[in-house]
């Protein structure tokens, strides 16, 4: 396992904490909080079990390319995937989230692993 398979791991596993964290706070929270959802049971659990969920498929993710034997393949598979999100991210927002920087980095990083 190369030292750029670990911090494509590690930079993977930090996007999804950072989603958890952020997402959470900026987020869900105050989206539960509000009266936004007033009137639709269960929506606030049901969004928060999702959101969260995303950080632990992250967190899988990070793992995967990370475990000693995962295929070559897989990893370019997962970084090509990551780059192309981060892109998406940063075009679509033009570079203002937090997400595009993150996921692009991750993604390169398995690719070039």
């Amino acid at each position: 396992m190369s030292a750029l398979t670990i911090a494509a791991a590690v930079v993977i596993a930090a996007t999804g904490l950072t989603h958890s964290l952020l997402g959470e706070r900026k987020l869900v929270g105050p989206l539960i909080a509000s009266d936004a959802l007033a009137g639709v049971r269960r929506a606030g659990p049901a969004i928060r079990f999702t959101w969260h969920l995303a950080t632990l498929l992250m967190l899988l993710t990070a793992l995967t390319v990370a475990w000693p034997g995962t295929p070559a393949l897989l990893v370019r598979v997962i970084g090509g995937t990551y780059l192309l999100l981060g892109l998406l991210a940063l075009g679509l927002t033009r570079g203002r989230h937090v997400s595009g920087p993150l996921f692009a980095a991750g993604g390169l990083l398995a690719l070039l692993a």
